[in-house]
């Protein structure tokens, strides 16, 4: 049923996008790009490995009137990609800047009427608390109005069995609940709520790896978090890794000299067992980065 729900959620996000952008007050600035007519690239196709990419790289510009036809081109990707987390983002940022736009012209927001990507999941609930649930189904991702949510201390790890929090977590997302649940059941809503940010998710656990994709492009957390996020990230790669220990290695293996100080003969510890385990690791995220190639390429 995961599926078909994330079809249904896509569909009515476009739905509303679409109306959105049919409607776009008359003040907004103009851009000299569009999507009509779009289709991908193939070099770009092949620069960066898959239509989908290759689409998120297109997105990147500023678009002009021919822009509602980016509802065409979300609506085939999405059919072809219905989990695509990031593709699903870009809907959800395009509809909340075409929001954002009506706001400054003062002009209320369309709704879509008897549209035929209307579905069902539209009246299940509003679309600020309609969100995507991950291949696990252990969180939802919502977009709030932070006024609606009180923050909740996050508690700390007790006992053996206890593992500490990564602190990167603690910088970027904020535990939480709903005023009006009485059962003030947890989320986390990003870091960036006090200046803009509506992305929050629904779990009651720390979903790392939802948090990090969101930080990374949320253009609403501080610049020095993101950049000390991508720094942290950059040197956990196993290529990283195994860049720093083969370095070891090489060193290890030539004594130094210099003018007064004799050289030691002393045998340094072997790193090569340090070494084997980030190729290996590094291999595998190869591996892993082939297979979901092999399938979304």
């Amino acid at each position: 049923m995961s599926f078909f729900n994330d079809i249904g959620c896509n569909n009515t996000w476009l739905s509303h996008l679409q109306t959105a952008l049919t409607h776009l007050p008359h003040s907004i600035p103009l851009g000299n790009s569009n999507f009509e007519h779009y289709a991908p690239d193939p070099e770009r196709v092949e620069l960066y490995g898959s239509t989908e990419a290759a689409l998120n790289n297109a997105l990147e510009v500023t678009c002009a009137p021919g822009l509602i036809a980016v509802v065409d081109v979300l609506m085939a990707a999405l059919n072809e990609f219905p989990n695509s987390t990031l593709l699903q983002k870009w809907v959800r940022d395009l509809y909340r800047t075409a929001v954002y736009h009506y706001k400054c012209a003062k002009q209320p927001v369309p709704s879509p009427t008897n549209t035929e990507n209307t579905t069902a999941a539209a009246t299940a609930a509003p679309l600020t608390e309609l969100g995507y649930n991950n291949a696990k189904g252990d969180s939802e991702a919502l977009n709030i109005d932070a006024g609606d949510y009180e923050d909740f201390p996050d508690p700390v790890a007790q006992g053996p069995g206890g593992h500490p929090i990564d602190t990167k977590l603690l910088s970027l997302a904020i535990r939480c609940y709903k005023k009006d649940d009485p059962s003030k059941a947890h989320m986390f809503h990003c870091a960036g709520t006090n200046t803009g940010c509506t992305t929050a998710w629904k779990s009651k656990n720390w979903v790392k790896r939802r948090i990090l994709v969101h930080a990374a492009t949320c253009e609403h957390l501080p610049c020095k978090l993101k950049e000390k996020l991508d720094g942290g990230l950059a040197m956990d790669a196993p290529s990283a890794k195994s860049a720093v220990l083969n370095c070891a290695t090489a060193n290890s293996k030539a004594p130094h000299s210099s003018s007064g100080i004799a050289v030691t003969t002393k045998s340094q510890p072997s790193v090569a067992p340090l070494t084997k385990k980030a190729q290996i690791e590094a291999l595998t995220a190869q591996l892993h980065a082939d297979v979901v190639q092999l399938f979304c390429g």
